[in-house]
């Protein structure tokens, strides 16, 4: 049998005005910008519901850190960050929560529970975090500016090898290699409590039951 090519299809130009092209662009960022709002709680909610019903048992996986490393190979610590920061706000109801960006949630976190209301949580909703910090240190000066505390370690050169090697490998896997050592130590810690949370919280109940 012959095979014959099949004929070519010439597809019109379909040309829209400026100002169209404007309107579909204008469209989608605008939908670009509620996902974003979204994500965050969405990836929070997902992560938690896997580790509180060890459902990552069903995927074959050792552990929900195991899982998570699997999942989410490259957003693990914005994981970590959004977990703790939703539970920091369990207060606020999930229409809330939905409406408020994640550099914003963070920044709500440090604000007392009583005064996550009014000007703050609608401020919360539309301003940016530059504008929003502003906000919350007008509006709430005694509870948002977190103090700077002075930790004093007195290590021997090989612990501050492998102190300043685990800086580097959290920078160069959370592909941010500027990070403050502050922001990596804190990265580190984080990974490991959230890596190590159901299993500290059976001891905890183990010994309280003891």
């Amino acid at each position: 049998m012959n095979s014959q090519a099949l004929p070519e299809v010439e597809w019109p130009e379909i040309e829209i005005s400026r100002n169209d092209q404007f309107r579909l662009l204008d469209k989608r960022a605008r939908e670009i910008e509620s996902i974003y709002k979204v994500t965050w709680l969405e990836l929070a909610d997902i992560c938690m519901t896997i580790r509180d019903n060890e459902l990552w048992r069903e995927g074959g996986y050792h552990s929900w850190n195991s899982w998570l490393l699997s999942a989410c190979p490259t957003a693990r610590s914005t994981a970590y960050a959004a977990i703790n920061t939703l539970k920091q706000l369990s207060d606020i109801p999930p229409e809330d929560l939905r409406e408020i960006p994640p550099g914003n949630a963070h920044i709500l976190a440090g604000v007392p529970k009583k005064q996550r209301n009014g000007k703050i949580l609608k401020a919360a909703k539309s301003q940016t975090p530059q504008e929003f910090t502003a906000t919350v240190i007008h509006e709430a000066p005694a509870g948002h500016i977190e103090q700077k505390i002075c930790h004093k370690f007195r290590m021997t050169s090989s612990q501050s090898k492998i102190l300043a090697a685990a800086l580097d490998v959290w920078k160069m896997l959370n592909d941010d290699p500027n990070a403050p050592a502050e922001v990596a130590l804190e990265g580190i810690v984080s990974d490991y409590m959230m890596s190590h949370q159901t299993e500290y919280e059976k001891k905890h109940r183990d010994q309280k039951s003891a």
